[in-house]
C-alpha cells in the first residue's frame, strides 16, 4: 500500500495524516471561542485567596 513496505507503516502514515487534519480543523473551529466562565471564576477566586494569604 502506497509503496511504503509493510501495511503497518502505511497505516501509521494514514493515521498521522488523519490526526493532523483533525487537529487543524479542531483548532480552526475553536480559534476564537471565549474562555469558560467557570475557569475565569476559579482564577478570580485563586487571586483573592492569594491576596488574603499575603496579608
Amino acid at each position: 500500500m502506497f509503496g511504503l513496505g509493510d501495511w503497518g507503516v502505511s497505516l501509521a502514515f494514514l493515521l498521522t495524516l488523519g490526526s493532523t487534519a483533525f487537529c487543524v480543523l479542531y483548532g480552526l473551529v475553536n480559534w476564537n471561542k471565549p474562555g469558560h466562565e467557570e475557569e475565569i471564576r476559579e482564577i478570580a477566586e485563586e487571586e483573592e485567596w492569594e491576596k488574603r494569604e499575603n496579608q
